[in-house]
C-alpha cells in the first residue's frame, strides 16, 4: 500500500505510533525511504506498508514539479518460466538421506577471532560503510557476542536483511575512458556475512568431501588440487594419444560469466538430490536470495536494484556452491576426456587407434559433434550459457596438416585456432615450448623497460630470460 500517510514514523511520536498500531492489526510492515520525500523540510511522509512482501523504496533525486520528492519501488515478483515438462532439478522427487536433517556446527569464540585475523585488512568499504580494517579496533571479546548471531543464522538459516546488500564499483578492463559495456563490476559485499560464509564454508566442504562429490577432474577451489597438475595431466594425456598417432582435438569451452549465470532454483534442487543436508540447503537459499545491490561511480549511487542470478561475486563460498553444482557435468561428455578448473574445461577427443589417418579423422569428427551436443543439452539442463565467441578448438597431430571439416555449437562457427592460453601456459598443436618462452621474453623485456636502460636493469632482464628458458627447458624434458 502505497501513499502520502503526512506522518513521519521515526519523529511524530503519538501520531506514528497510532498508525503502526493499525498497520500491526492489519500484519503490515513499513518500508520507509532512506532519506527525506519532503522537500520542504527533513520529514519521510512517503512510504510503503507491504505483508509478506520486501518492498525496497527509494528516493529520486531528479527534478521535480511536486512539492515532495518523487519515489521509486521495486517489488519482488517471482515468475516461473513456461517448460514442456518437469526438470529433473526442480521437479523430480525427492530422496531422504539418513543426514538429511545433520544440523550445521556451531562455531567457536576461537575459531571465529582466527578467521578475522586471517582476513586481509582491506579499507575498501561495503554498502553500509564497513570495512575489514576496522575490525583491528574491535575488542576480541564483542565476537563472543557476535558468535551468537553466527549460529543463530546456522540454526535458523536466517541473517540479518543489511547484510545481502551489496556496493557495486565500475572498473575500466583496459581503457580509463570507456563505456559501460567495457567495464568490470567489483562486488563489495558486506564484511560480516563474509566471516559467516567462511564460517559455513569448512562445514560445507565437510559435507562435500565426506561424500565425495567432487570429481577426480575438478581441480578448482580445492585443497591439494593443484592448477599446474592439472595442466601437466592435460599434456600427458595429449601426448600420449598423438604417440599412439591418432589426430587429437581439444575443445576449450568458455562459460558466460561462469559464476554469475548460477540459477538458484536449480542449484538448490540439484544439490538435495545429490545428498546435501536440508539445514546446509535452506542456509544456501537464504543465502542466494533476496539480495540487492547499488553501483556507485564517484560516490554518485544508483537506486538499489534486486539480483536474481548468480552467487555474490567475490564471495570465498560461490565457487565451491559452484563447482559442486556442475560436478556431474563429466558425465554427459563420455567420449571426452575432460580436464576442469573451476569454470574452465577442457574435452580432449581422439581418433580410432590402428585405422588409417583418414578414416581416424572422420570417426573424431563424430565423436566431437557427440561431444558438443551434449555441452549443449547440459548448457540448457543447467541454465549455464556458453560463450560461442570464446569457445575455441585445438587440432593436434602427428601428419602435418589442418582439420577439413568445422565445428558448430548452437549454429554458431567454432573456430580452429594455432594457439591458446589454458590455465596461463600457451598450448600449440605440437605442444612444444617455443611460443610460451617467446611470449614469456617478450613480457619480460616489456616490464623491464618501464623501469628505463641502465645496468641493473639490462643484468636483471638477461638472468629473468636465462631463469624462465631454464625453468621450461626442464619442465618440458622432465615431461
Amino acid at each position: 500500500m502505497f501513499g502520502d500517510f503526512n506522518i513521519d514514523v521515526k519523529n511524530d511520536g503519538t501520531k506514528a505510533e497510532a498508525l503502526l498500531t493499525w498497520a500491526d492489526t492489519f500484519l503490515l510492515a513499513p518500508f520507509i525511504p532512506e532519506e527525506s520525500t519532503s522537500l520542504r523540510s527533513d520529514r519521510t511522509i512517503d512510504f510503503v506498508f507491504s505483508n509478506n512482501h520486501r518492498v525496497d523504496i527509494q528516493t529520486y533525486k531528479g527534478n521535480t514539479t511536486s512539492d515532495h520528492k518523487p519515489t521509486i519501488s521495486i517489488v519482488p515478483l517471482k515468475v516461473k518460466e513456461n517448460s514442456n515438462g518437469p526438470h529433473p532439478y526442480t521437479d523430480a522427487p525427492w530422496s531422504i538421506e539418513e543426514n538429511d536433517n545433520d544440523t550445521i556446527p556451531e562455531v567457536e569464540t576461537l575459531e571465529l577471532i582466527d578467521i578475522v585475523r586471517q582476513r586481509s585488512k582491506k579499507r575498501s568499504c561495503d554498502a553500509h560503510g564497513i570495512s575489514n580494517f576496522m575490525f583491528q579496533f574491535l575488542p576480541s571479546s564483542y565476537w563472543s557476542l557476535l558468535k551468537k548471531l553466527y549460529n543463530w543464522s546456522f540454526s535458523t538459516a536466517i541473517t540479518p536483511s543489511a547484510w545481502n546488500d551489496v556496493r557495486m564499483l565500475l572498473l575500466a578492463k583496459k581503457d580509463p575512458i570507456c563505456t559501460p559495456s567495457l567495464t568490470r563490476p567489483i562486488s563489495l559485499l558486506d564484511v560480516f556475512l563474509k566471516i559467516n560464509e567462511k564460517a559455513f564454508l569448512t562445514r560445507f566442504q565437510n559435507i562435500i568431501n565426506n561424500k565425495g562429490l567432487l570429481p577426480d577432474t575438478q581441480s578448482g577451489f580445492r585443497e591439494n588440487f593443484r592448477l599446474q597438475t592439472r595442466v601437466l595431466l592435460f599434456l600427458e594425456q595429449v601426448m600420449s594419444m598423438m604417440a599412439n598417432s591418432t589426430p587429437v582435438a581439444t575443445i576449450f569451452v568458455d562459460f558466460k560469466t561462469a559464476f554469475d549465470q548460477l540459477w538458484f532454483d536449480g542449484c538448490i534442487g540439484k544439490l538435495k538430490r545429490m545428498g546435501i543436508p536440508t539445514p546446509f540447503l535452506k542456509w544456501i537459499e537464504n543465502w542466494l536470495l533476496n539480495r540487492r545491490a547499488y553501483v556507485e561511480i564517484k560516490g554518485q549511487k544508483s537506486r538499489w536494484f534486486s539480483i536474481y542470478r548468480g552467487g555474490p561475486q567475490g564471495s570465498i563460498l560461490t565457487p565451491t556452491v559452484f563447482i559442486t553444482y556442475h560436478s556431474d557435468m563429466t558425465n554427459y561428455l563420455n567420449m571426452a576426456s575432460s580436464f576442469m578448473f573451476a569454470d574452465d574445461l577442457a574435452a580432449v577427443v581422439s581418433g580410432r587407434i590402428g585405422e588409417k589417418y583418414n578414416i581416424q579423422c572422420l570417426d573424431l569428427e563424430r565423436k566431437l559433434k557427440s561431444v558438443i551436443d551434449a555441452l549443449e543439452f547440459y548448457s540448457i539442463l543447467s541454465v549455464q550459457p556458453i560463450n560461442y565467441e570464446k569457445t575455441v578448438g585445438l587440432w593436434s597431430a602427428r601428419a602435418i596438416g589442418t582439420p577439413k571439416f568445422d565445428l558448430y555449437m548452437s549454429e554458431k562457427n567454432i573456430q580452429w585456432t594455432r594457439e591458446f592460453k589454458y590455465l596461463g601456459y600457451w598450448i600449440t598443436p605440437k605442444l612444444g615450448w617455443n611460443t610460451m618462452i617467446n611470449k614469456t621474453k617478450l613480457k619480460i623485456r616489456q616490464r623491464v623497460a618501464l623501469h628505463g636502460p641502465n645496468r641493473e636493469n639490462s643484468q636483471l632482464e638477461q638472468s629473468l630470460l636465462l631463469n624462465t628458458k631454464f625453468k621450461l627447458k626442464v619442465n618440458n624434458q622432465t615431461h
